[in-house]
């Protein structure tokens, strides 16, 4: 995979968690039965919880603005 050009939005980024050998275990093995990764597995958790508290969002975007968070 090559540099993403200047300006590009990228599809994805990279996030490091950390998880205990057990929950990774775990969550390997219900992967497996759905057929899907631990990456989906992780994004569809991600998303229902951002879902449920999009209130949060909205004062957080009220309050500061939608762009300021910064890397």
């Amino acid at each position: 995979m090559g540099r993403i050009p200047m300006g590009a939005v990228p599809k994805t980024e990279r996030l490091a968690i950390f998880v205990t050998p057990r929950t990774r275990e775990d969550l390997l093995k219900v992967a497996a039965v759905q057929r899907t990764s631990l990456n989906m597995i992780v994004n569809n958790a991600v998303a229902e919880y951002i879902d449920k508290h999009g209130k949060d969002i909205q004062r957080f975007n009220d309050f500061f603005g939608k762009d300021t968070l910064t890397e």
